[in-house]
């Protein structure tokens, strides 16, 4: 019985979360409501504040899983001596597109909440002492001595990124399908790397 007592428990905590997220992405931090969440989800709301403790803990908790789905790979990605500079920017437009096609919204989310509250999750993401200290770095260095490396790798993901942010102006028009977009963005993982290297000079 402990078992299966076990699993309903995380099946009702994967279900609150993902009501959560998507009332929260609908409706930011401020304007979501517990009570809305947990009937939507189907659970009591004191059994929701007995698994999350509060509105608060329940976001904290949503926001570094989006947060590890949209900058953990990089960091793994960019330190790796056993490939090179060619080899990263493949992998991260790769890995980047690939993790968030099917969660357009999710960049937008995640960025606009730590806009709003940097003070709370600015620290969850350790970026540029990463990078200064990264095999990307040097191997940068090394390709193109004059580009700053920190410049770069914000230049790059908002090249990956910033069609995810259009996502919904393209879908207003009526031009862009999903369908279609997500053609677009398949095409983007090839062409997005080949447009630093030609920048950097390498191929």
């Amino acid at each position: 019985m402990a078992v299966e007592k076990n699993e309903v428990s995380l099946t009702t905590i994967q279900r609150l979360k993902q009501v959560a997220q998507s009332e929260f992405m609908k409706h930011g931090y401020a304007a979501t409501k517990t009570r809305d969440i947990a009937e939507k989800a189907g659970v009591n709301l004191a059994l929701m504040n007995y698994h999350f403790r509060s509105k608060e803990n329940l976001f904290e908790i949503i926001m570094r899983e989006n947060i590890d789905k949209l900058f953990s790979f990089i960091l793994p990605t960019i330190s790796d001596k056993d490939t090179s500079l060619s080899q990263k920017l493949d992998l991260l437009s790769e890995q980047y597109i690939a993790t968030i096609i099917d969660e357009p919204s999710l960049p937008i989310f995640v960025l606009t909440e730590i806009q709003h509250n940097p003070e709370r999750f600015g620290n969850q993401i350790r970026f540029k002492s990463e990078i200064m200290e990264s095999a990307y770095l040097a191997q940068l260095k090394q390709a193109d001595p004059d580009t700053d490396p920190v410049q770069h790798l914000i230049t790059y993901l908002g090249i990956l990124l910033f069609p995810f942010f259009m996502k919904p102006v393209l879908s207003a028009s009526g031009k862009v399908s999903e369908q279609g977009f997500k053609a677009s963005m398949a095409e983007r993982q090839k062409q997005a790397p080949a447009w630093m290297k030609r920048i950097l000079g390498i191929f």
